[in-house]
């Protein structure tokens, strides 16, 4: 007659498969919260590039370009916007996610980029005016701008919906 084994406890095999399978869950797991995050990001940042591209095209239609005389663009009171924080200072703006701010060139378009945690600026939104003369190609377009060797900048592109423009590292989505 063969002995009884106590049912107490688990064995260390078994213990060792149940930190495999949750090894390999969070491995699959963590690249898609990350990027999760990320388009959550961008996504919060949206709604605040639209009003400032908006403002800026309404003060063009009013004053006939996007900048003033001396080449500056109009207060932030002017155009009746605030940067997401409420402030109204400056034409730069950044916070621990994003870096922000319109064209030097005055054409109206609009540019925030990203800040990774980990590395440096390299995934851009723009929304450009219908009527922009510095890239005339992506007139009118929201892109999403990606170096090309950023896999990271890349998969978010694209998760937002991006197509790749012929000829550029941007995305239009």
């Amino acid at each position: 007659m063969l002995a009884k084994r106590k049912l107490g406890g688990f064995t260390l095999v078994e213990l060792l498969i149940v930190v495999l399978i949750i090894g390999i869950l969070a491995a699959i797991a963590l690249p898609q919260y990350e990027m999760a995050v990320t388009k959550s990001r961008v996504s919060t940042m949206l709604p605040f590039m639209r009003r400032f591209y908006d403002a800026l095209a309404v003060y063009k239609l009013e004053n006939g370009s996007y900048c003033t005389s001396t080449h500056e663009y109009p207060s932030l009171d002017i155009l009746g916007i605030a940067w997401p924080d409420g402030s109204r200072q400056g034409w730069e703006w950044e916070d621990e996610n994003w870096y922000c701010f319109p064209n030097e060139e005055c054409s109206g378009y609009v540019w925030c980029s990203i800040k990774w945690l980990d590395t440096k600026e390299d995934l851009g939104i723009y929304l450009y005016q219908p009527d922009d003369t510095i890239y005339p190609d992506l007139a009118g377009k929201r892109t999403c701008y990606a170096l090309s060797n950023d896999e990271k900048a890349v998969r978010v592109c694209k998760a937002l919906g991006g197509k790749l423009i012929s000829g550029t590292n941007e995305y239009e989505f």
